[in-house]
């Protein structure tokens, strides 16, 4: 079974050790081989040298590497998602990301800083991270504290929200995907090769394709059924569980749990760790019909996340910029027949309250071609 994974410490109680084996159905790996042939020497074109200097791998996939890289121009931190294939269609969905990327302006959304492909490589230059994904990082620390799981939560729950105001529908949310900075003060949501822009005609949010990675996938989407962007508010239930226990909430392999799910019932879960609220709004997010699943504008009004600066500047938060439930704008009706539309636009954010990193932000966008 290999070596365990480090368990975590909550309440006193330490859990039992994930083994590898487990690790792996909870939180794929890529495969042996897949990018391990080529992670190591990336081939860097010069119209690309000539505007980054690119550093040590951070991490791989299945058809990408992602590596450090400093912006020549002022020496500016950023990570570069390299993309290697001869498939074009695969380097088509690469461009297809970074588009949807840079046409999100959100703190809680990774920012892109130019585009370089030819005809077998994409390279993606995007704001860099520096404490890692989610899952490594509670692996590395252990669990959160309270102040800092609702903190991050809120800031998912905040992207997840924006996303779906601009009919984006991430489609594979997961701790990996959620990139941490600033001592983990800040949550980034990153990876939108499985994303996808919803049409505006009639029956635009029932989708069939099936995209994502299964251990975190929506029951609908198990079940090949219809589905939409309440997706998304599955997997945000299944992290913020994660962050909590430090391990998913029910093997959706297991052919019992199948069955539950088909009957639109919730395999038995382990709440312990959980206080009657945070519990609440897991529930509600891990909702097998998706009917039941609030949107996340709804879930960000809930009195959980409803505390004052002073509050927040007692606890973990310090001097973390907080919205307090009067300020958030009005929630966004529902995808249905394509008929989702917002009752008012997003706010932009007050006096003292968190933007985002700004330096990629502010830069003319670049999409080059190399030859």
């Amino acid at each position: 079974m290999g070596a365990p994974v480090d368990s975590f410490k909550r309440n006193g109680k330490r859990l039992p050790p994930l083994p590898l084996g487990a690790a792996r159905d909870h939180f794929p790996f890529p495969p042996r081989g897949a990018s391990a042939m080529w992670s190591e020497r990336v081939p860097v074109p010069s119209c690309f040298a000539e505007d980054y200097q690119l550093g040590s791998q951070v991490g791989s996939g299945t058809m990408a590497v992602v590596k450090r890289a400093l912006r020549r121009s002022d020496g500016l931190k950023v990570a570069v998602k390299c993309v290697r294939s001869d498939d074009e269609e695969i380097l088509h969905f690469a461009r297809a990301e970074y588009d949807i990327m840079r046409s999100c302006r959100h703190h809680a959304i990774v920012s892109v800083d130019a585009l370089y492909s030819s005809a077998t490589h994409v390279w993606i230059v995007m704001e860099f991270c520096e404490d890692g994904d989610l899952l490594n990082y509670c692996r590395r620390k252990g669990p959160f504290e309270k102040m800092q799981e609702l903190s991050l939560f809120r800031q998912l729950l905040e992207a997840v929200d924006y996303l779906h105001r601009k009919r984006i529908v991430h489609r594979d949310l997961k701790p990996t995907n959620c990139l941490l900075k600033e001592s983990a003060r800040y949550l980034k949501v990153t990876d939108f090769n499985s994303a996808r822009i919803v049409g505006q005609g009639i029956g635009s949010s029932a989708m069939l394709t099936d995209r994502g990675t299964r251990a975190w996938s929506a029951p609908e989407l198990l079940l090949s059924s219809h589905w939409n962007e309440r997706v998304d508010i599955w997997t945000c239930g299944m992290i913020f569980y994660f962050m909590v226990c430090g391990d998913v909430p029910f093997n959706v392999e297991e052919p019992a749990v199948k069955e539950l799910f088909a009957a639109k019932k919730l395999p038995k879960v382990d709440w312990s760790d959980f206080e009657t609220p945070a519990r609440e709004l897991a529930q509600e997010c891990l909702a097998v019909d998706w009917h039941d699943r609030p949107p996340a504008m709804l879930l960000l009004r809930k009195a959980l996340f409803d505390w004052s600066e002073e509050e927040a500047a007692e606890g973990w938060l310090g001097s973390f910029p907080t919205r307090l439930k009067k300020g958030f704008p009005q929630p966004v009706i529902p995808l249905n027949g394509g008929r989702e539309r917002a009752l008012s636009e997003p706010r932009s954010a007050g006096p003292g309250q968190y933007q985002g990193q700004p330096e990629l932000s502010q830069q003319t966008k670049t999409d080059k071609h190399c030859n």
